[in-house]
């Protein structure tokens, strides 16, 4: 679970026979949301490339 740093795009992920996978992405996102997501998210960074921040898997999906 994270987000892309450059193009912007939530990276969607579930826990699969045990293991976190990719499940998919979503690029359309209101504004409000993406800005209260940014907001949590800053708490639950675990580890930053170039390209993603990806954050512990705390925040469902709804």
């Amino acid at each position: 679970m994270g987000y892309r740093k450059k193009e912007f795009g939530w990276i969607l992920s579930k826990v699969i026979d045990g293991e976190m996978k990719m499940i998919g992405d979503t690029e359309f996102v209101p504004p409000m949301a993406r800005s209260n997501f940014y907001l949590l998210a800053k708490g639950l960074v675990v580890n930053e490339t170039q390209d993603v921040v990806y954050l512990k898997p705390n925040v469902p999906c709804t």
